[in-house]
């Protein structure tokens, strides 16, 4: 659409012209490579086959339990190696980063990964 609606209800032009559909890297990705689940992608694959690898489970019947473990990691892994320093506490980022690690364990438990 690119136009906003003013109070008196007429359209006007945005200064820049551009269309978010929502979809991100993951989304246009699947798409691309023609699955139906962003966790089937060549993004995901090399750490979707290595739990499946340490958990001697496979992913289709698995599926929360190993996306969450694999999105958690990732992101626990983009959290660690930040600048901003931030590490597992009780307080803060770090509280949000601990509750992540946490997390991807209890679903380790549950598929038995040691």
């Amino acid at each position: 659409m690119n136009k906003i609606v003013k109070e008196d209800g007429t359209l006007e032009q945005l200064p820049k012209k551009n269309e978010d559909t929502g979809m991100g890297y993951e989304r246009i990705l699947a798409v691309l490579e023609g699955v139906d689940d962003n966790y089937k992608t060549t993004l995901w694959k090399p750490i979707i086959n290595t739990i499946e690898k340490v958990s001697k489970k496979q992913y289709e019947g698995n599926e929360k339990s190993i996306r969450i473990i694999a999105d958690h990691i990732r992101t626990a892994v983009f959290i660690s190696a930040d600048d901003a320093n931030i590490t597992p506490s009780n307080t803060d980022q770090g509280y949000i980063l601990r509750r992540l690690i946490r997390r991807a364990i209890r679903y380790a438990n549950k598929l038995k990964i040691s």
